[in-house]
């Protein structure tokens, strides 16, 4: 996540009692005196973790190290939301806990299963730091169970892309999971191209040696409005060839690369004098404004970026288009808005203190409402469509 991974800040932000549960568990550190470790005081148990056999202490290490990466506030809600899911008469034992760290230790103890799927969807959620998503719609809207045989075609058909181009992903593993009753989320691991690395071996001796990594792509297929979404390096030319694929591999559909006749956000209309954010009041939002946008002019490659304050709301928009650019004057039918920023002021803290949803859309399918746990995900799309900029049918 964010921060990096320091084991002695992990120790100290877990329960001593918890940590003294997690160790009996593995019949080990019996001989820490537990009774007389103060909070915080973590020197005795780190000392004996360190002096444990290599595979013992290296298996501890990638544990303390998922659950640093789920005391991260966004992996929070999302832990949250998968207790609640598979163990919701415990939740509040959760909720009653202090710091993240013991939160996600209290999971890996309690409720594994919630702490596993966690780190998926958390992962999900931050791949790529936060960068949009390429998303396309108009795709079949019904009963979806991808099936082995699915799954294995897909495995080959991202194989077939990347190994003929590029001398990497021969092999691919094809990982399948859902959110509750939600979108399905394929996460697609294939081996990247051979690296040559120094390790330090048990006789302290320098080895070299060669490893192959895996890369990762993301498909998000929802077919509860027929939407696919898809994470991977590249830029366009990739993610068309992997939405073909994709649709190919697991739909049995053989669709065109890009869908023009069917764009999902729809940015112009923000230039209108009329243009309108309502709100209902069953979503728990106070107050919604556009943060800035970015245009282009006819017939030009320059782009205009025009940010507003936090309180601006449409009428304020084509003041500061006026006052920053000229361009109300000027603008015609040809102007493109390539993308916008929008902020949410929620009624009510969302999980973990969050008060506002920043959104990010870019034309024609991008937008960074993905990285956001469901509740608050689902929120924001229901805001765009009611705006007319989320559009799920061409």
């Amino acid at each position: 996540m964010s921060t990096p991974f320091d084991p002695r800040r992990v120790l100290k932000q877990i329960d001593n009692a918890m940590l003294r549960e997690f160790f009996r568990r593995r019949d080990e550190l019996e001989d820490v005196p537990w009774d007389d470790l103060t909070p915080h005081r973590i020197e005795p148990i780190f000392d004996a973790w360190q002096a444990l056999p290599d595979e013992a202490r290296n298996d501890i290490h990638n544990v303390m190290q998922q659950v640093h990466d789920l005391a991260d506030p966004r992996a929070i809600r999302i832990l949250a939301e998968e207790i609640g899911y598979r163990a919701g008469d415990r939740l509040a034992e959760f909720e009653e806990l202090r710091s993240r760290q013991s939160k996600a230790m209290w999971a890996y103890l309690h409720c594994r299963p919630a702490f596993k799927e966690a780190g998926f969807w958390s992962h999900a959620d931050a791949l790529e730091g936060g960068r949009s998503w390429n998303r396309r719609n108009g795709l079949p809207v019904g009963a979806f169970e991808p099936s082995d045989l699915r799954i294995r075609a897909l495995e080959t058909e991202l194989s077939g892309y990347y190994y003929p181009k590029e001398l990497r992903g021969r092999h691919c593993k094809v990982e399948h999971h859902r959110r509750h009753d939600g979108p399905h989320y394929f996460f697609a691991y294939l081996d990247n191209y051979p690296e040559a690395v120094i390790e330090l071996n048990a006789e302290n001796e320098l080895e070299p040696r060669s490893a192959r990594h895996a890369f990762e792509n993301v498909f998000v297929f929802d077919p509860t409005d027929g939407s696919m979404e898809l994470c991977a390096r590249g830029g366009l030319p990739v993610w068309n060839d992997l939405q073909v694929a994709f649709c190919r591999a697991m739909l049995g559909l053989d669709v065109e690369p890009v869908p023009p006749q069917r764009p999902v956000f729809r940015l112009d209309e923000l230039l209108s004098p009329d243009f309108q954010m309502p709100l209902d009041p069953l979503d728990g939002v106070d107050e919604a404004t556009i943060t800035v946008l970015r245009l282009r002019e006819p017939g030009s490659r320059v782009t205009y970026d025009v940010r507003l304050n936090r309180h601006g709301g449409p009428g304020d928009l084509h003041r500061e288009l006026a006052r920053c650019t000229n361009l109300i004057d000027r603008r015609g039918p040809g102007v493109q808005v390539l993308g916008a920023g929008f902020r949410l002021r929620l009624a009510r803290p969302a999980q973990g203190g969050q008060r506002t949803l920043p959104i990010r859309v870019t034309a024609p399918n991008g937008c960074d409402l993905k990285t956001r746990p469901d509740d608050l995900r689902s929120l924001g799309e229901r805001c765009l469509r009611r705006w007319g900029v989320l559009v799920d049918a061409g």
